[in-house]
């Protein structure tokens, strides 16, 4: 459950997305419980108005739907209020790699891999650059390794495959949750991404490393790269979370 506090943001405007299940391919685990509890931290937690949440789930979260929320047109583009607004991006489900052109794009649910990268990093981040937004803050449960969170192939002979994510535009923040080559896994006893949970129990406060009451990216960033790190370890597996970014803007008042 969400951790309740006092934050008030009524100019925030978020866009939540979390795939699943999949028309072409295997299914992210526990995307669809991800994006759903995500979307309550940023009511109670970071003080969003749910009527500025717009969150798409599973078959809803086609390739056309992305570009009505996130495009250069699309509803966050139109309702940002310049050097006002403080925007919040959260994706869970399959990041996939495009070793010919070396970008890597956002799975929808309607879109075959073998095919197209879905919505491309660097035209999402060259958007939300360009919307002039008091801060941008984008959250990625997704790796770019061209396999699901079980570790099935999403692509045709894309094992070992690394492309690295770097396309990010200044003044955008963005915590992922696997460096290049390394698989998002799940935690199937908590039903969410490793990253994910771990990026809530930050965001409900265990993440406030010096107890001051205000929680900053970067100790969000630490706290979540820490546990990810460790719990990944346990399973065999290497996860390491990464941030892009400004550092020092702050997430979350708990006071």
């Amino acid at each position: 459950m969400p951790v309740k506090t006092r934050m008030k943001n009524p100019e925030g405007l978020a866009v939540v997305i979390g795939v699943e299940s999949y028309q072409y391919v295997p299914d992210a685990t526990f995307a669809y419980n991800d994006a759903e509890v995500f979307r309550e931290y940023l009511a109670d937690t970071m003080g969003f108005s749910k009527a500025r949440v717009k969150i798409i789930t599973n078959r809803n979260a086609t390739l056309a739907e992305f570009n009505k929320l996130l495009g250069s047109n699309g509803w966050l583009a139109r309702n940002v209020k310049p050097n006002e607004t403080d925007v919040v991006v959260y994706f869970s489900g399959h990041g996939i790699p495009d070793p010919a052109s070396l970008q890597t794009g956002l799975l929808p649910f309607d879109v075959d891999p073998n095919y197209s990268i879905g919505l491309p990093l660097k035209e999402l981040y060259r958007t939300l650059g360009n919307l002039n937004a008091r801060t941008v803050t984008v959250f990625l449960d997704a790796c770019f390794t061209g396999e699901a969170r079980e570790g099935k192939l999403l692509l045709a002979d894309s094992r070992g495959m690394i492309v690295t994510p770097r396309e990010v535009a200044g003044g955008i923040v963005v915590i992922s949750a696997a460096a290049a080559g390394q698989i998002s896994g799940a935690l199937k006893d908590k039903e969410h991404g490793l990253f994910t949970y771990y990026l809530l129990k930050g965001l409900g406060g265990e993440g406030d490393g010096d107890g001051d009451g205000q929680l900053t990216v970067s100790e969000l960033a630490n706290y979540v790269r820490t546990n990810v790190k460790e719990q990944a370890a346990l399973t065999g597996r290497e996860q390491v979370p990464e941030l892009q970014g400004n550092s020092e803007q702050v997430l979350v008042s708990y006071q």
